[in-house]
């Protein structure tokens, strides 16, 4: 497995949970993305977190360009909350690379019935494709058929005691 992960390179939260990320599992390649295009110019960066791999930076959101480079040689792709260019899942599909969201619902673009790219795996895929229409949702496979049920108790039950606590 030639492992990819896209991160981000400033003081916010998805910084520092693509930089534990990477150094729990030790990345072939990092995509860094460089916040201050869309973030504001003053925004401090700091790639030499990610100085013991092979990394690229991009100014801002990747081009498809960019995103094709990067997935030049890996097998599996892990992005936190978005991809930043649903061109990476695309292409990485056309090639038959493996994509991971780690979803954050701050912001996931599929909860708005998007018709953007699906990550090849992680939980987000099944929330998904119940908000999807029929012709574009992914087929589940068979432990995740078996999955959702106690899942969908646990959240319920979760959100009972919430509403109404013991």
């Amino acid at each position: 497995m030639t492992l990819g992960v896209v991160v981000r390179a400033d003081n916010g939260g998805l910084a520092f949970q693509t930089a534990a990320l990477c150094r729990m599992l030790q990345p072939a390649k990092v995509l860094i993305i460089d916040s201050r295009a869309f973030n504001g110019a003053g925004l401090k960066q700091h790639p030499e977190r990610f100085a013991a791999y092979d990394s690229m930076i991009t100014n801002g959101f990747p081009t498809d360009a960019e995103c094709h480079r990067f997935l030049d040689g890996l097998t599996h792709v892990l992005t936190c909350e978005t991809p930043y260019n649903f061109e990476l899942f695309s292409e990485a599909e056309r090639r038959g690379i493996k994509t991971f969201l780690q979803h954050n619902h701050e912001f996931c673009d599929y909860l708005t019935g998007s018709e953007h790219p699906l990550p090849s795996r992680g939980p987000r895929r099944a929330a998904c494709r119940r908000r999807l229409p029929p012709s574009r949702r992914p087929p589940l496979a068979a432990s995740q058929l078996r999955l959702l049920p106690s899942l969908r108790l646990q959240l319920v039950g979760a959100l009972q005691r919430r509403v109404h606590p013991v």
